[in-house]
């Protein structure tokens, strides 16, 4: 079948130049995602993703952005994100830098699943009825997973009235931190202010969600996209002081 195939074209490609690896590898990601392996083939993408981040993602280079950027359990992210007033493309990125889409994924921190929760925090947003029910095996259960991180990231979110965008540090240091240095930088750009976060890894997850989200607006929101585009130009808003 189609994933043998792909298996044996991978393992044929390691002593080859780096840019025909790059080339095979699309080809390779293309094979897995017609058979269904689709989290296997958005790896592989994004293995490959060096040589096509010069290519606007259109025309015949949007199929290959596409397997770089997949919406993976779409139906779940949907439902949950419109439930909790969040923008799809921000899950789907978040989900990408935290698990590459492996519901399995278990960090170094004991973080679970596709949204890699602890579990602490997938306590904290459950239901009464699904709390008995929480634990690091069903927290690997994209349908919990993603319910409890979405509300997670809704509520850090709602912490910055006029930047929800700061909601992603806070998934990553705990909504805690952003408070902290947001008071400390209050005026800044918000450019700035990203570039200033003094943990290096929360610094670099925000960056790099922001990437990834804009890409997801840019392959699949149409019209749409461009407003969800534009970012705030100073990092501070109405700091809320709900407890969480």
């Amino acid at each position: 079948g189609e994933p043998n195939a792909a298996r044996a074209e991978l393992n044929s490609i390691r002593a080859e130049s780096a840019e025909g690896v790059r080339e095979l590898l699309w080809g390779v990601a293309l094979l897995y995602d017609r058979s269904g392996h689709r989290m296997i083939a958005a790896n592989l993408a994004r293995q490959g993703i060096q040589g096509i981040v010069r290519r606007w993602p259109a025309g015949g280079w949007e199929r290959a952005w596409q397997l770089a950027y997949p919406r993976l359990y779409s139906d779940i992210v949907e439902r949950e994100a419109r439930e909790n007033g969040l923008d799809p493309a921000l899950v789907f990125a978040i989900m990408r830098e935290e698990s590459a889409f492996n519901p399995h994924a278990v960090s170094v921190a004991n973080a679970y699943g596709l949204m890699q929760l602890i579990l602490p925090t997938a306590r904290m947003f459950a239901k009464p009825e699904e709390k008995r029910r929480v634990n690091p095996s069903t927290l690997k259960t994209p349908e919990l997973n993603v319910a409890l991180g979405c509300r997670a990231l809704a509520k850090f979110s709602g912490r910055f009235e006029e930047n929800p965008l700061l909601g992603i540090p806070a998934y990553n240091a705990g909504p805690g931190r952003p408070l902290q240095w947001l008071r400390e930088r209050p005026s800044a750009d918000f450019d700035l202010w990203v570039e200033l976060v003094p943990f290096r890894e929360t610094r670099h997850y925000t960056k790099r969600v922001l990437s990834s989200r804009a890409i997801y607006a840019t392959l699949y929101d149409g019209d749409e996209a461009e407003a969800r585009l534009i970012l705030p130009s100073r990092v501070a808003g109405d700091l809320r002081t709900s407890s969480l």
